[in-house]
């Protein structure tokens, strides 16, 4: 991970344990509040302005995942939900599926259960892991569906691959339905050692 992406997880991690740890305060807040009620006294915090903050403060939770880039996010999957096939998702949510983090291309305003990301590529788009790089040494684990980048290096099972296409350069991205050993010629090139 470089410094950039490690700045940016810590912040957005750094955001959602201050907020966590407010909710916490606020909590103890409320229940200051129902000892004062239980002594016939009148509570010292307001009960409106906990509950606008602590409805502030779930949204940031909930939010905060949503705005760090692809890079950042496969070091933070701890901070996105498992897909769940009855659950509305915004374009630009990131859901784990059978170990991947995919991020949402369109909105799904109509869950379907059995339209899982794997098999609805319009919706879903997979995200390389945590340290697979697209070097030789490090080649990325190809998944149906995923944006594939002319230059980089794949790992399909025990094979490897370099995306390799006449007329793209380097660092062109193809949103590719199929494996890399199915586009041998069109999209890829064995590499064999």
């Amino acid at each position: 991970m470089n410094k950039e992406i490690h700045r940016e997880v810590c912040s957005k991690r750094s955001e959602i344990s201050i907020a966590k740890a407010r909710l916490s305060e606020i909590k103890e807040m409320l229940l200051v509040n129902l000892e004062f009620e239980k002594a016939g006294e009148n509570p010292p915090y307001s009960y409106a302005d906990l509950h606008q903050e602590a409805q502030t403060l779930r949204i940031l939770i909930k939010e905060t995942p949503r705005t760090l880039s692809s890079k950042a996010a496969v070091y933070s999957r701890e901070m996105f939900p498992v897909w769940n096939g009855k659950t509305k998702y915004n374009a630009g949510d990131k859901v784990l599926f059978n170990g991947y983090l995919y991020i949402v291309e369109q909105d799904v305003t109509t869950p379907i259960e059995n339209w899982t990301p794997d098999v609805t590529y319009a919706y879903y788009t997979p995200i390389a892991r945590a340290g697979e790089t697209g070097e030789k040494n490090r080649p990325i684990e190809a998944v149906s569906g995923m944006r594939y980048i002319i230059g980089l290096y794949y790992r399909e099972g025990e094979r490897l691959f370099l995306c390799k296409r006449t007329g793209s350069e380097d660092g062109e991205e193809h949103k590719l339905h199929y494996l890399p050993s199915a586009l041998i010629g069109q999209y890829f090139e064995e590499v064999v050692e």
